[in-house]
């Protein structure tokens, strides 16, 4: 019984020998991980980002609300440009409010077709954190590492790749939605044009206002059609199933 017993306890040492190594390699794993740049990149920045994002809104209880051109978008605007321009991005702002950042291939590879990656910058009102900008950040993230992976295998991309935060696709200051999709791809119809919102301001006077020209002639710029040769969007619904699961 003692010999079976001084077994058990030195099987019993092996064993939480065993488990002590496992978990120092996972954490050694875990935190040269974390070290890297482009595990960083898809993983916690676009994580924190995504948090950031969700604090900017221009309702003052609490919740989250961006609409066209508001107060809070303009400042998300920002913060995309500038995280597309930190993925290695070069970014500007279309005639209809888009917020583009593009990375070039090489060579004669830029002449391809880009593909863009990207969703919308706007919500509905009392909206969730995730809906629309998840697309976004998750793009830049993307370009980021891709970026990061070229610079470091001295591959260079095939492709351009682009991404997009659209001005608009909830609708909720004209009562029309997917106002930047439609730019992007010149479909916008007559009736936006004509729609107002609760201060009577046209689609085209929210533009003159927000220092963009404001004509129709400078929102057909933003047509990208021609340009395209693939679209990617990532994309969560806005739903209690998530709240409801904290």
């Amino acid at each position: 019984e003692a010999q079976a017993l001084k077994a058990s306890v030195m099987m019993l040492k092996t064993y939480h020998l065993a488990v002590l190594c496992l978990l120092t390699l996972l954490a050694a794993r875990a935190a040269a991980a974390a070290a890297d740049p482009i595990f960083n990149a898809v993983d916690n920045e676009a994580w924190d980002r995504l948090q950031e994002l969700g604090e900017v809104s221009d309702a003052s209880d609490g919740s989250l609300e961006r609409t066209f051109l508001s107060p809070a978008t303009r400042l998300a605007m920002d913060k995309i440009a500038g995280w597309m321009r930190d993925a290695g991005m070069r970014s500007w702002i279309d005639e209809a409010g888009n917020v583009h950042g593009r990375v070039d291939a090489s060579g004669d590879h830029n002449n391809s077709k880009a593909l863009l990656i990207g969703s919308h910058l706007d919500t509905v009102r009392d909206a969730g954190k995730y809906d629309g900008a998840l697309g976004v950040i998750v793009g830049i993230a993307a370009v980021k590492a891709l970026t990061l992976e070229a610079a470091a295998t001295g591959v260079p991309l095939l492709r351009p790749v682009q991404v997009v935060a659209f001005c608009d696709e909830e609708g909720v200051r004209f009562s029309s939605t997917f106002l930047g999709s439609r730019a992007i791809v010149g479909s916008i119809p007559d009736k936006v044009f004509a729609a107002k919102d609760v201060l009577g301001k046209t689609f085209l006077d929210a533009l003159h206002d927000g220092g963009f020209q404001g004509t129709r002639e400078a929102v057909a710029t933003a047509n990208l059609a021609a340009t395209i040769g693939a679209y990617i969007e990532l994309h969560i619904e806005q739903g209690p199933v998530l709240q409801e699961l904290g």
